[in-house]
């Protein structure tokens, strides 16, 4: 036998396999973790941010409520592009209620607005679901109050606050 002889006995890298599954077991889902914490506060961010062009979309129309349409308030420059995240006015803001109804994909998450007589007054609200449907992530809710609300599976005017 040599005394000097090099490599490695098939047990210690049977070792270190288990060491790196054991590493791995526990980084990804910490990872996943992280990647679904981001998805969710660019999703709040982007609703915070549509609250905000809705409130200044009202004051420049002189209107007694609000727009359904993600793409009026792009055009009008009142929110960012869901694309490529500029602001730029296109063109000035309509009056008209033509549009009720809009949706915009946003990371992985539908965004549905809705604009409605309340009152006199039109209303909003928007649902932002996760696209896969799943019931393990959370699910936002915003009207025109400015609060955020969130809840697993489902969110809505009921739903706590989101944090």
């Amino acid at each position: 036998m040599r005394k000097g002889s090099a490599g490695f006995t098939l047990i210690e890298l049977l070792i270190g396999i288990i060491i790196v599954g054991i590493l791995a077991a526990i980084g990804v889902p910490a990872y996943l973790g992280f990647v679904q914490r981001a998805r969710e506060t660019a999703v709040m961010y982007y609703l915070r941010e549509v609250h905000k062009g809705q409130q200044e979309w009202r004051l420049e129309t002189d209107s007694q409520g609000y727009t359904g349409d993600f793409e009026e308030l792009e055009k009008s420059g009142f929110i960012p592009d869901s694309v490529n995240n500029t602001r730029i006015r296109v063109q000035s803001p309509r009056r008209d209620w033509s549009v009720e109804m809009s949706v915009r994909r946003l990371q992985t998450y539908e965004l549905q607005m809705l604009a409605y007589d309340l009152s006199g007054t039109r209303a909003y609200y928007i649902y932002a679901y996760p696209q896969n449907r799943s019931t393990r992530v959370r699910w936002f809710y915003i009207d025109q109050t400015g609060v955020i609300r969130a809840a697993p599976g489902w969110a809505g005017p009921g739903a706590p606050p989101a944090s």
